[in-house]
């Protein structure tokens, strides 16, 4: 399964600046595009915990699923409008740890 994950920090700064701006049309604020066993995975590392235990699961191929395979999005227009480039899942994580 995968996602665009972003920091939310990130995407309350990219909302403030697109509606502040001129453009008008659709932006995907997102992340780049990441396996859920690879932001956990990247998570778990970045808070100091083993994930010598952590075991990916592959989704069922021939079976219908209440979730979907891809939701990842494209985000290069959003970093040209806002200048942001999305922070990594440990460099967002190790920018808030204590």
């Amino acid at each position: 399964m995968y996602k665009g994950p972003l920091d939310v920090n990130q995407v309350a700064e990219i909302v403030l600046k697109l509606s502040l701006s001129d453009y008008i049309g659709l932006v995907h604020v997102a992340g780049p595009r990441k396996s859920v066993y690879d932001f956990t995975k990247e998570a778990v590392d970045a808070l100091g915990i083993s994930t010598e235990k952590l075991v990916g699961t592959l989704m069922p191929k021939d079976q219908p699923t209440k979730f979907l395979r891809d939701t990842s999005m494209a985000y290069a227009l959003m970093i040209k409008l806002t200048g942001i480039e999305p922070l990594g899942v440990r460099e967002s994580i190790l920018k808030y740890k204590p």
